[in-house]
Formats: C-alpha cells, sequence, structure tokens
C-alpha cells in the first residue's frame, strides 16, 4: 500500500472533531488558542486532541501550574 493510500485510509477514519482540529494545530499550540480558533467546547478539543495523540498525530504536552488567590479576606486585608 502507498503512503498516499495511508494517508487517506488514516483521513477516513478521523473522527469529524479530529478533522476540525487537526488543521489548526499547524497555527496554534496552546490549548485556549485552539479552543477560540475552533469555535468548539473544550472538552471537545481535549477530546480530539487525544485521540490525534493516540493516533500518533499529534503529541500532547501538559503543564502543571500552582496558582494562588487571595479570598474575600485576603482581598480586603490588602487594601
Amino acid at each position: 500500500m502507498s503512503m498516499s493510500a495511508d494517508i487517506t485510509k488514516l483521513a477516513q477514519t478521523l473522527h469529524p472533531l479530529e478533522r476540525k482540529v487537526l488543521p489548526l494545530l499547524l497555527k496554534h499550540r496552546h490549548y485556549g488558542d485552539i479552543v477560540s480558533a475552533s469555535g468548539l467546547q473544550p472538552v471537545e478539543v481535549m477530546r480530539a486532541i487525544q485521540w490525534l495523540s493516540n493516533k500518533k498525530l499529534a503529541e500532547l504536552h501538559e503543564e502543571q501550574k500552582e496558582v494562588v488567590k487571595l479570598d474575600e479576606n485576603g482581598e480586603r486585608y490588602r487594601s
């Protein structure tokens, strides 16, 4: 089977969400940017990226951030 035939076969197996998200990965690298550009719900974008990753068509890199935010009492004390 030729490479072109392999690509065609793979393209036919993609879910509509994957088809919508895949081209956006060429322009956007951050999850929020992909969500905005796609018009999809965040969970739909995450699902599509995970499926593409499982098919070795994309790599998913996750980063955790610790964020500290003042609550109402902290805001009052700060003022």
